[in-house]
């Protein structure tokens, strides 16, 4: 699905102007229908990551990936990472 935002918008700011409940509901049904389709998915850490790789590999990585998923998945596993050396900081 996709909308003009920019008419969304103009046509939401006239039924709110004009306090039209229903098509505010129409158009807020619209919005979430689009940002559904376009949400990146959460991607899961696959197989493909090396599990004994530092944090720093897997930037380098990161920085040249394309595909959003595997981007996603090196961007958890650097979170890990960075979370499990900070863990003995926070004690």
């Amino acid at each position: 699905m996709t909308i003009n935002l920019r008419d969304w918008q103009e046509q939401y700011v006239r039924a709110a102007r004009a306090n039209e409940i229903p098509r505010l509901r129409v158009l807020i049904s619209e919005l979430g229908a689009y940002l559904r389709d376009v949400r990146t998915p959460v991607a899961s850490p696959t197989a493909s990551i090396d599990p004994s790789a530092s944090w720093q590999d897997l930037c380098l990585l990161a920085q040249d990936e394309k595909d959003p998923e595997k981007l996603m998945a090196l961007v958890a596993r650097i979170n890990e990472l960075l979370e499990q050396r900070q863990a003995p900081h926070r004690r």
